[in-house]
């Protein structure tokens, strides 16, 4: 959703294509996600098209993936320090 506004279905076909098929969650899984997204505030709902409710991340959620991707990288980079991570462009 950072990318902007899109629909669960969208979100399903996103992952599958970045991630799959390690990432593959079932759109149960999918939809209570995006349920408690939205009740704590991290997305909001902007539209209906046809069936689709269309979501986008708040400024909440916006400032919480910022903050979590900091998070992230911090352990990667302390990974790296401990050489437990390969160059991704090392096999190339």
């Amino acid at each position: 959703m950072a990318g902007g506004e899109t629909h669960g279905y969208a979100i399903a076909r996103e992952v599958a294509r970045r991630r799959a098929p390690e990432l593959r969650p079932s759109t149960g899984s999918l939809y209570l996600a995006i349920g408690r997204l939205d009740a704590n505030g991290l997305i909001e709902e902007v539209g209906v098209e046809g069936r689709r409710t269309i979501y986008s991340l708040s400024d909440l959620g916006r400032r919480v993936a910022e903050a979590e991707t900091e998070r992230l990288r911090a352990l990667i980079d302390v990974a790296a320090d401990r050489n437990l991570v390969r160059d991704p462009g090392a096999d190339r």
